[in-house]
């Protein structure tokens, strides 16, 4: 829960705004089958990557059910690791790694003056000079060019309705500040 205080720092309500829609999406599409849950963890993919790359990896064995278990207990657990995903934002170093992965997806069509500029805006980025959403916006703009349907669907890149968007918090340079320290 967070108070409207909080959420004026831009940090806190990006998180706050993508954990938000995540598990609203969570909660009215994951239905009663496995097809859903699978659905919804193929969406969300890289952004459960971006906040954490373990639990996205237990997540994704939890789809997977080797094990065959009920689909109830498969969605409790799920949702058990959702949650706790969804406990801090994300930090420069996942998002980065999500970024290239992306680029990855365009790398043998960009021009090597393209994937320079990329790289670039990435350092900066790690080094808090700039925005995270200058690389997004790099990487949303390769998807229109090249139509890439996968990335297309992910959360990552579109995580609530635009017109949520707020100035400061895209102009805000990243802060490495724990928030949501206990």
């Amino acid at each position: 829960v967070e108070d409207e205080g909080r959420l004026r720092n831009p940090v806190i309500r990006e998180h706050f705004l993508r954990k938000l829609f995540l598990l609203a999406d969570f909660r009215e599409n994951t239905g009663t089958q496995m097809k859903d849950l699978v659905d919804f963890h193929s969406r969300h993919k890289l952004m459960l990557k971006a906040y954490n790359q373990v639990e996205m990896r237990i997540l994704g064995r939890i789809v997977a059910n080797h094990e065959k278990k009920p689909y109830d207990v498969v969605h409790a657990d799920y949702k058990e690791h959702l949650l706790s995903v969804m406990i801090r934002a994300p930090d420069h170093g996942n998002n980065i790694n999500v970024l290239q992965n992306s680029m990855g997806y365009f790398s043998s069509d960009l021009k090597k003056e393209e994937r320079d500029y990329f790289i670039d805006k990435l350092k900066l980025y790690r080094e808090g000079k700039i925005p995270l959403i200058v690389p997004v916006d790099i990487i949303r703009s390769w998807i229109i060019r090249f139509n890439e349907d996968y990335l297309k669907n992910q959360s990552y890149f579109n995580p609530y309705p635009d017109d949520l968007l707020d100035v400061e918090s895209i102009i805000k340079t990243s802060d490495e500040r724990d928030y949501w320290k206990e």
